[in-house]
């Protein structure tokens, strides 16, 4: 039969004391014995008593490790979800800073083009517009030479 470890403990320090207690007393053996066996009833009385005891504190600490490690992870679990939160919200900002970002660009872009489109129209009208003063100018002057050799003809 093996004993636990605690009653192991018990049994050698009992053994220990007798065998020290009769080689410094010098009684007999028996009457050692008696007292022996009266001490080892006692201490194992103690060790299941020590036992239970101890079976109780470590239920205790076990049951204290628990609850402080579900007390941390509740924690932890509140700060994620507060987390979780927080990055959903800017998330949702971002969303609509990117969504007016992408229609602002959008209309820039149509205020772009339009304004592209008025600017080609716009030289095309120069271009005609000088082309038909240069030829205007150079009808004019033609026109005015005519007239100064049809002048000089005449005089």
């Amino acid at each position: 039969v093996r004993l636990s470890p605690p009653k192991y403990n018990w049994s050698c320090s009992a053994k220990l004391l007798f065998f020290f207690s009769f080689f410094l007393q010098g009684t007999n053996l028996a009457s050692t014995a008696t007292h022996l066996s009266a001490s080892m009833g006692s201490l194992s009385q103690t060790a299941v008593d020590s036992e239970e005891d101890e079976e109780s504190q470590r239920e205790e600490l076990i049951r204290r490790h628990f609850v402080t490690r579900i007390s941390e992870l509740n924690a932890q679990l509140q700060e994620a979800d507060s987390r979780s939160a927080n990055f959903y919200a800017e998330c949702r900002a971002l969303q609509k800073h990117l969504n007016h970002s992408s229609e602002s660009r959008n209309k820039l872009t149509a205020e772009l083009q339009h304004s592209s489109e008025t600017i080609t129209q716009l030289q095309d009208q120069l271009t005609t517009t000088s082309d038909s003063y240069e030829k205007q100018l150079s009808a004019m002057s033609d026109h005015l030479c005519e007239l100064n050799d049809k002048i000089l003809r005449q005089a």
